[in-house]
């Protein structure tokens, strides 16, 4: 998606298992989209989302739970929880639509990547709209119900 089909990894999915904790649901592996359409509340200067991190936090405590990783591990990245935060009608996205933040985020997880997000809010960006038919695609697209 960011590098042109150029990037291949030199792991392969036996050397990276998929963490425990979560019923991964992807043909890819583990990869996870949690789709929510709770408004943003501002906050501030920012904006917060109340149910999205009431999402975010039962997705932690299971991977705590399964003993996935601890507070020492967390610097590795063995799995990222990314909260998109951002649902408007109008569609804003703020900083979320900063293709070389997103790259960021998207990339640096090594065994499970979950989003957690409005559908709608996020395919007004291309960079996200993309991303999102990709996850259409692998089939790992759960609604926020399965984690409440």
């Amino acid at each position: 998606m960011f590098y042109g089909g150029k990037l291949v990894s030199g792991v392969t999915a036996e050397q990276r298992p998929a963490p425990r904790g979560i019923q991964w649901r992807s043909r890819a592996g583990a990869l996870m989209f949690v789709k929510t359409e709770s408004p943003e509340q501002p906050q501030g200067t920012s904006f917060a989302n109340t149910n999205e991190a009431a999402v975010v936090g039962k997705l932690l405590k299971e991977l705590l739970n399964a003993g996935e990783f601890s507070a020492e591990q967390g610097r590795q990245k063995e799995v990222i929880v990314f909260s998109a935060v951002r649902c408007n009608k109008e569609r804003h996205l703020g900083f979320t639509n900063d293709w070389k933040l997103l790259n960021v985020a998207l990339t640096r997880a090594r065994r499970g990547l979950v989003v957690v997000g409005s559908e709608d809010t996020l395919s007004a960006d291309k960079t996200w709209a993309r991303w999102l038919k990709s996850v259409h695609d692998h089939a790992c697209s759960v609604g926020e119900e399965d984690f409440r």
